[in-house]
């Protein structure tokens, strides 16, 4: 998965410095999402943590990641130790003279970080956390620093600061007159004056689905990157190995093609996507019967996604493909695109659909329909059992697929019912075949489909990202992914955390 969305992480490697703003309530992921960035750019980038926790091991226990990255990320912590010596004014004058005289030594003298805004905010006081944060800097240029002070409030409510003083003192100093990168973290929620100060700015948040067992759906809503395109406004994100992994980026929708990665059967039948074969035990059980309820905003091209290795992987493993009551519109395309993967031949001589309306499905026309009276049952009509006995040649395992919405729509509830309950006993006494009903929250017949299925699972679109749920078995919301190593048409799934 991405740790970073494209937008944000081409912002951040601008030439020139930027100020990036996160804000979101505690848990969101700030702390994480910053942490990540430094991690990706400590090759490459001076690397400063600030951190206004009261120990470095609170912090190193709650991301035990962060103590292999020590060596590339400098940490300061704004302890309570310093802040007291602050309130006790203690005299610091001499040791500034001669930090400063020896940076001044190891630095180019061209080379320097501004100090204009920092004096005039706070005089002569000296702040000994913020001077490290100028020294740091200083002393790698003319390497670019990234830097994430985190959080604005835990340095600028112990000393009296203006939060939006603070953020310009850092814009002009470091920034602008240094050209680093800075990354604010902010504990509020509400418009500020430092998001009108902040190059960028990003909100994390979450919200619990109540629809979906009350997990909790996290995401990033991009308000603006100064100077560049925002591709996609929001990215829903889950933690994996207590990390941010991005769900939808644009990049993954062009489908980068790659061989599909047939899975072989063994005594259950693979679905093709190794993730939900995990899922399901193992796979589908000869016999048995796969549900997919589709929500209505759920595109074609999504719900695709996990029925085309599904098809691929059962004509893989030999076996034939007989559709019914296919919606011959939706599925052109996409069957053309099967053939094209596994040959036309293959589709010649294992794939059949079964109509009640002649339909051309495909531009070769190497597939034809077996059409069947509108009165019948498919799989009770003699050309049908002739064309499957033919293609199975009474060895080969069979997946149905029925589109029962079509088929309800053809035939009407109390037929399209009848037939429904033909076809699963059909399946379930070849203790051989497996079915894929596709069905969607209009149909009448939900929670009987439900009670017949052995498997039964949700396919939903929550904003504009594809999820799975399972009702049989039950399991909890997983993204669904075009595999980035292998390439479309092979897919993960990755559960949301």
């Amino acid at each position: 998965m991405r740790l970073i969305p494209e937008e944000i992480d081409k912002f951040l490697n601008s030439e020139y410095g930027v100020s990036l703003l996160i804000k979101g309530p505690p848990g969101s992921g700030k702390t994480t999402f910053s942490l990540q960035i430094l991690d990706k750019m400590k090759s490459y980038k001076n690397t400063i943590y600030v951190s206004t926790r009261i120990g470095d091991i609170s912090l190193y226990n709650q991301f035990p990641w962060l103590k292999n990255l020590e060596k590339n990320i400098k940490l300061i912590i704004f302890s309570k130790t310093f802040v007291e010596k602050i309130n006790k004014n203690i005299k610091e004058n001499e040791i500034k003279y001669i930090a400063k005289e020896m940076l001044t030594e190891m630095r180019n003298n061209e080379k320097h970080v501004s100090r204009f805004m920092y004096n005039k905010l706070f005089k002569d006081n000296f702040i000994p956390e913020i001077e490290r944060i100028y020294d740091e800097v200083e002393s790698n240029l003319p390497k670019q620093s990234i830097i994430v002070i985190d959080s604005i409030e835990g340095i600028t409510i112990p000393y009296g600061i203006d939060s939006s003083n603070f953020m310009y003192m850092i814009q002009k100093d470091i920034i602008e007159s240094a050209g680093s990168t800075v990354i604010f973290v902010s504990e509020k929620n509400s418009i500020e004056p430092e998001d009108y100060i902040a190059d960028g700015v990003i909100y994390m948040d979450y919200e619990y689905l109540q629809d979906y067992n009350n997990i909790m759906l996290r995401y990033i809503k991009i308000k603006k990157l100064r100077g560049y395109k925002i591709k996609e406004n929001t990215y829903i994100f889950t933690l994996e190995n207590g990390k941010i992994g991005i769900f939808n980026y644009p990049e993954l929708r062009k489908f980068k093609s790659g061989k599909f990665n047939a899975i072989k059967n063994n005594a259950k039948y693979s679905t093709g996507i190794k993730d939900l074969d995990n899922i399901l035990n193992g796979g589908i059980k000869p016999g048995n019967i796969l549900t997919m309820n589709v929500s209505n905003n759920t595109t074609f091209s999504n719900f695709w996604l996990i029925n085309k290795p599904l098809i691929l992987n059962a004509l893989y493993n030999k076996f034939c493909i007989v559709f019914l009551a296919i919606s011959s519109h939706t599925f052109t395309n996409p069957i053309e695109s099967i053939c094209q993967d596994v040959g036309y031949d293959v589709c010649d001589s294992k794939v059949r659909f079964v109509n009640y309306f002649p339909c051309t499905y495909l531009k070769k026309g190497l597939i034809e329909d077996i059409l069947v009276d509108r009165d019948s049952i498919a799989l009770n009509d003699f050309k049908v059992l002739s064309e499957i006995n033919k293609i199975s040649e009474n060895k080969y395992p069979i997946l149905f697929y029925l589109d029962y919405p079509s088929l309800e729509n053809i035939k009407g509830y109390m037929e399209a019912k009848k037939e429904l309950n033909y076809i699963i006993n059909y399946i379930r006494g070849s203790n051989k075949h497996i079915g894929v009903i596709y069905t969607n929250e209009n149909v009448d017949v939900e929670n009987e489909i439900k009670s017949l299925s052995n498997y039964y699972i949700n396919i939903v679109t929550i904003k504009g990202n594809t999820f799975i749920f399972g009702i049989k078995p039950e399991f909890h919301l997983h993204g669904v992914m075009p595999d980035e190593s292998l390439g479309e048409p092979n897919v993960k799934l990755i559960q949301v955390l």
